[in-house]
């Protein structure tokens, strides 16, 4: 893949060899773009996150684990009836900084509970 995306920005010469080329921002910032979208190598992963205080809100929980590293969504889980938190949550974070709040935070003190921290299992 990233072949074609370098045969697609192929370098075109001015067309009048006295006139200075700027080179292109843009067409170089996206190319940037592209290029460390297709290098990254860190993988989400979701950590479910059990026995929390009701009291506990998604800026607290995201102020919390980014101690450990890059909070990229927290998400409180609420009853549909009644709108009252459940007692857990989902926090997505970076792959090898969820396995490091794994080990860090299950059974960290937080509101007066003890946390439950796993990596998230996939439904069956």
């Amino acid at each position: 893949m990233l072949c074609s995306v370098l045969r697609t920005f192929r370098f075109s010469p001015p067309k009048n060899e006295n006139q200075n080329y700027p080179p292109n921002l843009s067409m170089s910032l996206t190319f940037r773009r592209l290029l460390h979208a297709t290098t990254r190598t860190n993988q989400m992963a979701t950590l479910f996150v059990g026995n929390l205080p009701f009291k506990a809100t998604e800026s607290d929980l995201g102020e919390f684990f980014s101690k450990i590293g890059h909070v990229d969504r927290v998400s409180v889980i609420k009853d549909r009836d009644t709108g009252r938190p459940r007692g857990f949550s989902f926090i997505d974070m970076e792959e090898s900084d969820a396995i490091e709040a794994v080990k860090k935070l299950d059974g960290a003190e937080f509101g007066g509970r003890a946390l439950k921290v796993n990596l998230k299992q996939a439904k069956a």
